[in-house]
């Protein structure tokens, strides 16, 4: 064997299509990098749910597709080029000699485009945080309509949202003479929340506590 005809080093099977410029096919080694890096950040966007920011949410079901893809596609690139360079090195196609400069600028910008990759992901995650506190806020800015009603029929107490929306907090509570009743109340409009009478004179207090700074908030406070 010509002693400049070495085999090639399983270091160049790590990285996706670095083996293809090894052996001098540099077009074939960057498509196959390409392919494997688009599909493994489409997959990554989609872990951290940054598609759904980027207005493909669709496409979360289908993350499990670019992942396999990715690891075939580099599976695949590792294959070709040890084939590709057994062959070379049996003569059964034309030996190419490896260019020292087409792998130090294939690896150098492999590196660049995985650095470029975690930041526009880590600006992403940024830029949801960010988004997403703004519209909590936002909401959190502005209480819903809601006009709670509280009427005693018999030993029943009616509570009754009678505006337009949905309160729809975590920690909304009735309390009734001092006692806390047990059950979830979103007052929704025009769906009444009933609950027994305990005493001639009842006090009813409806209160929810804000997602974002915890405070309580009451919506109800008055005797029936």
């Amino acid at each position: 064997m010509d002693e400049n005809k070495r085999p090639m080093s399983g270091l160049y099977l790590l990285v996706p299509g670095l083996g293809q410029v090894y052996c001098g096919e540099v077009l074939r080694g960057i498509a196959i990098y390409l392919a494997t890096y688009v599909l493994l950040f489409l997959w990554l966007l989609g872990s951290l749910w940054l598609l759904d920011f980027l207005g493909f949410p669709f496409l979360n079901g289908y993350l499990l597709l670019p992942f396999l893809l990715g690891l075939a596609v580099w599976a695949f690139g590792a294959w070709d080029a040890y084939t590709w360079n057994r062959k070379m090195l049996a003569g059964e196609i034309p030996w190419k000699a490896p260019e020292r400069t087409h792998l130090v600028l294939f690896i150098v910008a492999a590196v660049v485009l995985v650095f470029i990759g975690l930041a526009v992901t880590g600006l992403l995650l940024a830029l949801f945080g960010f988004a997403a506190m703004i519209s909590m806020f936002s909401y959190e800015s502005r209480l819903p309509d809601i006009t709670l009603t509280a009427e005693k029929t018999g030993g029943v107490i009616t509570i009754q949202n009678i505006g337009n929306e949905t309160a729809d907090y975590a920690g909304f509570t009735v309390v009734v003479n001092g006692q806390k009743i047990n059950g979830t109340y979103r007052a929704e409009p025009r769906v009444p929340f009933t609950v027994n009478s305990t005493n001639a004179t009842d006090r009813v207090v409806v209160s929810m506590v804000s997602y974002t700074d915890g405070m309580h908030r009451t919506l109800l406070n008055t005797t029936v």
